[in-house]
């Protein structure tokens, strides 16, 4: 009887965040690229969204679960009220710290110029701590440090297109389309 909530991002996005997420808990050196990540860490696999709810789906019949966009992709406050209805619980509540972040992680600029760390986190105190090359630039009075670079995007959408494909699909044949997954179809063209 249970009624299972599943929250996503992009999973390219999400590839990235879990590799920041190591960086920060220090599972991973950030002189380590997101592919020299090693594989039990999930970085890749935790992302390939169509392979997993297939496995759920042969556990689990389709209505019992709701597929929706992280919140930091949509309303938060559509978002609650959709899973308030899935729930089957009264939504008269305001959510009014609906978009309160609870845990930020490592601070991060990811735009067509790569993904770029803030210098002085924890787990990132200095540049001393990156001996591999990559670009460094101030910017807001804060030194960035590129850690994935466009071309290693690209390489995850690759890696990533076939199984994002399927997810597509599934999207539509339960019914959990959303306008929030709709942008990841557009990988070709995206930069």
């Amino acid at each position: 009887d249970c009624r299972l909530i599943v929250l996503l991002k992009d999973p390219v996005v999400r590839t990235l965040s879990g590799y920041l997420h190591h960086i920060a808990h220090g599972s991973l050196s950030p002189n380590s690229t997101v592919f020299d990540a090693p594989l039990q860490l999930g970085l890749i696999a935790l992302s390939r969204y169509g392979w997993h709810l297939r496995h759920w789906l042969a556990t689990f019949p389709a209505e019992q679960l709701l597929v929706v966009p992280d919140p930091g992709s949509t309303d938060p406050r559509k978002l609650l009220a959709r899973v308030t209805v899935f729930l089957g619980i009264a939504s008269d509540h305001s959510f009014i710290d609906a978009e309160q972040v609870i845990y930020e992680g490592l601070r991060r600029r990811l735009d067509g110029s790569g993904l770029w760390v803030t210098v002085g986190q924890h787990r990132l105190e200095s540049l001393e701590m990156i001996q591999r090359p990559c670009p460094i630039v101030e910017r807001e009075s804060a030194t960035e440090a590129r850690l994935v670079d466009p071309a290693e995007i690209d390489q995850l959408r690759a890696m990533l297109r076939a199984d994002t494909s399927d997810f597509a699909a599934l999207t539509e044949t339960y019914g959990w389309t959303d306008p929030a997954f709709d942008c990841w179809r557009s990988w070709p063209g995206r930069h």
